[in-house]
């Protein structure tokens, strides 16, 4: 199961998510957050999802393609722009979840008795500079496990104090108010509005985009 949403803070956004299948068996996800505003974070931003589903489907680890895509990226890069960017890979024969962290927001593990961020070690933004390294995590989820990815714009909202929301906030919005068995559609929903409730009247000042994606297990 998977559900996403994408809400921009002005009419184009620089976030972006993406899901497609890699063979008959793994599923490539990504989500990610380019540097600046408006309409240069939205054209980077599709030159970055471009190269991206062009290059997936021929690397063999995430970690590869986040170096692939990366020299793409920085190659006369005049804009000096960058694009912070998770990618992972889901193997829905087995669970095995595999992984590489440029420079982005740690997703949030949960299941039924666990809600753990992912550990990786964060790798620099995409695009800055040539061959840079990305290191390649691996974790395995069980059947019902799910994984919630998301940007900034979630955890650096702000209220009309000036008080982001914060990644605590995020880990009690999970624990408190969202149940194992909810729909990918429900915990997205149930997030983004605990988000808006924060914010209250407080303008938008980021892009909010989050996906959930749930492992369901092999299926006879």
């Amino acid at each position: 199961q998977l559900y996403a949403t994408m809400q921009p803070a002005t009419e184009v956004g620089g976030d972006f998510y993406d899901f497609f299948w890699l063979d008959k068996t793994k599923l490539g996800v990504v989500m990610a957050d380019v540097s600046g505003k408006g309409v240069s974070a939205a054209l980077f931003m599709a030159v970055a999802r471009t190269h991206l589903k062009a290059i997936a489907p021929y690397c063999k680890s995430a970690a590869e393609c986040l170096m692939k895509l990366n020299n793409h990226l920085a190659e006369d890069n005049e804009t000096s722009m960058f694009v912070t960017t998770f990618y992972g890979i889901l193997d829905t024969q087995n669970g095995e979840f595999s992984y590489a962290n440029g420079g982005h927001c740690l997703p949030i593990l949960f299941g039924e008795n666990n809600i753990v961020e992912l550990q990786s070690k964060l790798g620099i933004a995409v695009g800055v500079f040539e061959d840079a390294d990305f290191s390649q995590e691996i974790v395995t989820l069980k059947p019902g496990e799910s994984i919630f990815l998301y940007t900034d714009g979630i955890t650096e909202a702000m209220n009309v104090d000036n008080e982001e929301f914060g990644m605590d906030r995020l880990t009690e919005v999970f624990k408190e108010k969202i149940a194992a068995k909810d729909s990918m559609e429900e915990i997205v929903q149930k997030v983004v509005s605990n988000v808006r409730e924060y914010a209250g009247k407080a303008p938008q000042s980021d892009d909010i985009t989050c996906l959930s994606l749930r492992f369901q297990g092999v299926q006879a």
